[in-house]
């Protein structure tokens, strides 16, 4: 098989090194057909060395050192290729033919070898530029993809670290830099990024397109920069940190709800790209812990405790403190968007007269439609709101007073200038 491949790359030195392009046809005949019939030879003689590899030892070398060996023919031979490239002779014109013909050859055969040998295939070996140099809709693909992204309003950051990964392979001189591995990963990505951008514009786009990036392991170091700074920006840092929880909690949720569909990112020997981002969100929840352990008070019948941070206590049963809630929701004076979050905040930071460390599942019965609260509620909580009313006529009067009758005034002044 060494024989065969030597006398191949002999040939094809020969001719691609050809400096006198007044061959006589009869002269460029026969060195063309010196190097397809090496070609030729070196075809059967790999289906037969491969039928003779009696382990999986045996054909894991002899599979790995003939991918290498093809690889640096095609890219000798690209070189050549190269060099007539733009010539317009028709010596060097039928030349061109040759070596791409000859390199579509390898390619395919480079395949096979890949598809029907993936055990012994050596997916971290370099890729023939060739490959590369051929597709030539990367190009278009990636214009197509930046263009798609600005219109659906994804974030500019994340639109540059994606721009960053496409421009690795619009290089020509880092063409034999890339593995097989990766030239794989990024064609799938790529596809994937089209798809994308040409379905249908919706207010999730940015999360989609998150979602998108770690199921398919997206691991440059950039990205996973990017999420951290996104995950940061999702919550409030001046807001309570039981809020921000909520927001980080459902950010894991989402991130840990992604199904993964390529193991291997364009880094393999990276951590999933899943993983290193929840890590740091888990790595947030735990600095807020700590932090509302230092700062918030942690006060329960005199004791520490690390569940509940009650801020206050109201004079009034826990049934009592629910139907005030739900009068103040009920005329609009309270609002929330989840009595879930009602629920908790009592929970962990409202001690009530009697009843203490109530769960959020035994208020959630108590908010319900259905829940009849009793007689002595309702004029226990009528109570509290008429000593307020009382409270407000004694100690601020005087301010109601000026309010009113700068209301009278004014109205006054209003009926006088309708009756004029």
């Amino acid at each position: 098989m060494i024989e065969v491949l030597t006398r191949l790359q002999t040939c094809a030195n020969a001719f691609g090194e050809l400096q006198d392009f007044r061959l006589k046809d009869s002269e460029y005949a026969e060195k063309e057909n010196g190097l397809k019939d090496s070609w030729s030879a070196f075809s059967e003689r790999l289906q037969q060395r491969i039928g003779e590899q009696d382990t999986e030892e045996k054909l894991s070398v002899f599979i790995k050192i003939t991918q290498d060996r093809l690889t640096k023919f095609a890219d000798q031979v690209f070189e050549y290729y190269k060099g007539v490239e733009g010539s317009t002779s028709e010596l060097e014109v039928r030349m061109k033919k040759l070596f791409k013909d000859i390199e579509n050859e390898v390619v395919r055969v480079l395949e096979f070898l890949k598809v029907n040998f993936s055990k012994s295939f050596n997916f971290y070996g370099t890729v023939p530029r060739w490959v590369f140099y051929v597709n030539m809709d990367m190009l278009s693909k990636r214009s197509q993809i930046i263009s798609g992204l600005e219109s659906k309003a994804i974030n500019k950051d994340l639109i540059l670290v994606i721009k960053d990964f496409l421009d690795l392979f619009q290089e020509a001189e880092a063409y034999n830099a890339k593995n097989w591995h990766q030239y794989i990963y990024f064609t799938r990505m790529v596809n994937r990024l089209c798809r994308f951008v040409e379905s249908p514009d919706t207010e999730e786009d940015m999360i989609r397109l998150i979602k998108l990036l770690i199921g398919y392991n997206f691991n440059p170091l950039t990205f996973y920069e990017f999420m951290l700074e996104f995950a940061s920006g999702v919550v409030d840092q001046h807001a309570p940190y039981e809020e921000q929880e909520i927001e980080l909690l459902h950010l894991l949720k989402i991130i840990e709800n992604i199904r993964p569909e390529i193991n291997k990112g364009y880094k393999p020997e990276v951590q999933l790209i899943s993983e290193s981002v929840s890590g740091s969100i888990r790595r947030e929840l735990e600095l807020i812990a700590k932090m509302k352990e230092v700062q918030a008070p942690a006060i329960l019948n005199g004791s520490a405790s690390k569940n509940s941070w009650y801020y206050f206590e109201v004079a009034s049963s826990i049934e009592e403190l629910i139907f005030l809630m739900k009068v103040m929701i009920g005329v609009r004076f309270m609002k929330t968007d989840s009595n879930a979050n009602l629920y908790r905040f009592i929970q962990h930071h409202i001690r009530t007269d009697r009843t203490a460390g109530a769960s959020t599942q035994y208020m959630r019965n108590i908010f319900s439609p259905s829940w009849i609260f009793s007689q002595k509620v309702i004029r226990k909580v009528r109570a509290w709101l008429m000593l307020m009313v009382t409270y407000i006529d004694t100690h601020f009067a005087d301010q109601f007073k000026v309010f009113f009758l700068i209301w009278f005034l004014g109205d006054q002044a209003t009926f006088g200038l309708l009756v004029a």
